[in-house]
């Protein structure tokens, strides 16, 4: 996919917690970003998927609009949008 205009660096990504959740998010630095977010949760962290340079705002948005039924608190969404994904990411 092409990166809109205007788009900044930073990297679209989903993370799955040890519970099943996953977080959509965006970050200049993911891996940053991962360590961060483990030093706070269960260390069973695990990176489900990455999409690098495409991603922006306006597509962690659009994901967050799309699993807003599965939202379990935040960017936190629940498994039925981890296994979404998980589709979209074998497809890939």
């Amino acid at each position: 996919m092409r990166r809109p205009d205007g788009c900044s660096n930073d990297h679209l990504y989903v993370i799955e917690s040890s519970c099943g959740h996953i977080k959509i998010g965006r970050a200049a630095d993911v891996d940053k970003r991962l360590h961060a977010l483990q030093a706070t949760m269960p260390p069973s962290i695990t990176l489900t998927l990455l999409a690098t340079a495409n991603g922006c705002g306006d597509w962690e948005y659009g994901m967050h609009e799309l699993f807003a039924a599965d939202r379990v608190r935040n960017e936190w969404f629940s498994s039925a949008a981890r296994d979404v994904v998980r589709g979209w990411a074998r497809s890939g």
